[in-house]
């Protein structure tokens, strides 16, 4: 890749920096080292110099190090973003540039870094370059970046396919998002091109847990919230599950609220969310599998079990029991409606989840 095996000072540092952005999110672990692989295959089909082909290898390294700079949670928000936090999620390529500009003999990077992202149309960021206004290298760090992404796992989705990811790209292309030229190039290659080798880099199993529960978990039952809730039902989807809904609320909680206060009704809810405990896991967070239950609360007394599976006489003799328990432990009224009834995956998908919700 026009280095040698003998790592600089320098490199060690780079090293370290994308370890620590790796750690920021689990689901990008790689993501950087998979790039610069990548794009380095590319420069080398294009029959770029040694010294090209090494510039793109540690420019793919280097491309995310502005991300250090957004806060958790903007860069690691499972929802669709807002104005405000698109536009700063934007600088992490400025940011980039700032960063390795404080290492003299990485400066001539800056413009890889920089441009990744802007797009062939203009409508890019962070400077609306167009067409080859994009210097090439940062058009090539592009076209691998996306790819990366693409058919990576996240925690919201499992990874795409590469057939799926090769369409994409294509469309990419044609609307003006990459370069088509090499695009078409990429594309006639990407069979025969390699995935860099997983690093050993740093992994700390209870942070990323920590990590994942702060979009995925309400913070007073601990219970999964709504976000997960719509993971759950895309990911179950997905599988081609069969899938059962029950929702049920505390009948009169206002009123428990006024009578005895907001910390009683606190006090409530989170008793309700260590009854339900065992519905709420921890490891992998997203996952779902046949015979899977999830329990989740969407809302002030609201909750919801979701069930994956064909056993639907299982999943209200088991939620009629875990409901009874509800009433005995706590002393109050649950109302219940099983709102969605053993769907497969084809019903499912064409719910309105989110009215349903």
């Amino acid at each position: 890749m026009g280095h040698s095996n003998e790592k600089s000072n320098e490199e060690q540092i780079v090293d370290a920096l994308v370890a620590t952005i790796e750690l920021r999110d689990a689901y990008t672990k790689g993501h950087s080292k998979r790039v610069a692989h990548l794009a380095a295959q590319i420069a080398t089909t294009l029959g770029l110099s040694e010294q090209e082909i090494g510039d793109l290898y540690f420019g793919g390294l280097v491309h995310d190090l502005g991300k250090i700079g957004i806060p958790d949670a903007v860069l690691l928000k499972p929802e669709r973003l807002s104005k405000t936090e698109y536009e700063m999620i934007q600088q992490h390529s400025t940011l980039s540039g700032v960063i390795i500009d404080r290492m003299e003999s990485w400066r001539h990077l800056i413009p890889l870094v920089r441009h990744h992202h802007e797009r062939m149309d203009g409508k890019g960021y962070p400077d609306g370059l167009a067409g080859e206004e994009i210097p090439l290298g940062a058009r090539i760090l592009a076209i691998a970046d996306i790819y990366d992404a693409l058919t990576s796992r996240r925690v919201y989705r499992d990874r795409m396919s590469a057939e799926k990811a090769v369409e994409l790209m294509k469309s990419m292309a044609e609307e003006g998002h990459i370069d088509p030229v090499l695009t078409e190039i990429f594309l006639a290659n990407v069979e025969r091109y390699t995935i860099a080798e997983e690093s050993e880099g740093i992994y700390l199993p209870n942070l990323e847990i920590a990590r994942n529960t702060f979009f995925y978990k309400d913070p007073l039952t601990s219970l999964f919230n709504r976000n997960a809730l719509l993971v759950f039902i895309k990911k179950g989807v997905a599988k081609g599950l069969r899938i059962s809904l029950l929702k049920f609320d505390i009948k009169g909680f206002k009123e428990i609220n006024s009578r005895f206060g907001l910390s009683h009704g606190d006090k409530l809810l989170t008793k309700i969310g260590i009854l339900l405990q065992d519905f709420s896991p921890s490891g992998e967070l997203m996952e779902v599998k046949e015979g899977d239950i999830r329990a989740c609360r969407t809302m002030a007394d609201r909750f919801f079990l979701l069930y994956f599976g064909n056993a639907v006489d299982f999943f209200e003799f088991k939620s009629n029991t875990i409901l009874n328990k509800l009433r005995t432990e706590t002393g109050v009224e649950i109302k219940q409606n099983m709102i969605i009834n053993n769907y497969h995956a084809d019903q499912a998908n064409s719910l309105e989840w989110g009215y349903l919700l």
